[in-house]
């Protein structure tokens, strides 16, 4: 499936890691997806087909013992019209949950943030 690259969609992307981007014990950075290509070289730049639009790190405190801070993984997929999750995406997000880290989609900001807040409650989705 195609993916959405809309304007309301990269409007969306920014809107989030804008509102996101706030919070103290989150670090979020944009996962580019694409192709370059220039001439004979040739680059796909991002984690790869079906990683999240919004990577990150949650802090989530001493949670292996005083002193010792840990972070956790964070991918948030962004989707707006009629935009769906694609078998690769869907697959990217099952090892995410897998491995003990948080995957989700959201279509508003207010989602992603309700998003950030299951993941400090240790949910994977």
């Amino acid at each position: 499936m195609k993916a959405d690259n809309s304007a309301a969609h990269r409007l969306l992307v920014q809107e989030t890691r804008k509102a996101l981007g706030r919070e103290p014990d989150l670090t979020l950075w944009l996962n580019a997806k694409g192709r370059w290509d220039a001439g004979e070289f040739k680059a796909t730049p991002g984690l790869g087909k079906g990683s999240a639009d919004i990577i990150g790190i949650l802090c989530m405190g001493d949670a292996l013992g005083p002193g010792q801070d840990c972070g956790r993984f964070v991918a948030l997929e962004a989707k707006t019209g009629t935009g769906r999750v694609s078998p690769e995406q869907k697959l990217f997000i099952e090892l995410v949950r897998k491995r003990g880290g948080f995957a989700a989609t959201f279509s508003t900001v207010d989602e992603a943030r309700a998003c950030i807040e299951r993941a400090r409650q240790g949910l994977c989705e």
